[in-house]
Parts: structure tokens; C-alpha cells; sequence
């Protein structure tokens, strides 16, 4: 995050269309590194390993 600086100022984000989870992100990385579409590709991709993880343990 080097190379980011707001004069001191803490970041912020305007809350838009109840996306909470990517504001929160994005607070506490202190920028605008994440939006809702990679935290939903994130989640996806979670989504997938969890039903392989299942299924390798099925079997």
C-alpha cells in the first residue's frame, strides 16, 4: 500500500446498495482495492473448492 496517501486522512467510503462486506474491506485495507464483483468472483471460488474439498472426503 505504499505510494497511497490522503494526507493523513482515514479512508472512507460512501455506503452504495448495501454492499457492507466490500466497505469494510476497504476500510481496513484503507482503499479502494476491492469491489463487489471481486469479492463475489472470491466467493465463488471458495464456493467451488469447499464442494471438492467435500467430495474428496466423501469418497
Amino acid at each position: 500500500m505504499e505510494g497511497l496517501s490522503n494526507g493523513g486522512m482515514l479512508y472512507h467510503e460512501v455506503q452504495e446498495s448495501k454492499l457492507c462486506a466490500v466497505h469494510c474491506v476497504n476500510t481496513v485495507l484503507q482503499g479502494p482495492f476491492f469491489s463487489e464483483l471481486d469479492l463475489a468472483a472470491l466467493a465463488s471460488d471458495l464456493d467451488h473448492r469447499e464442494r471438492q474439498m467435500m467430495l474428496e472426503g466423501i469418497t
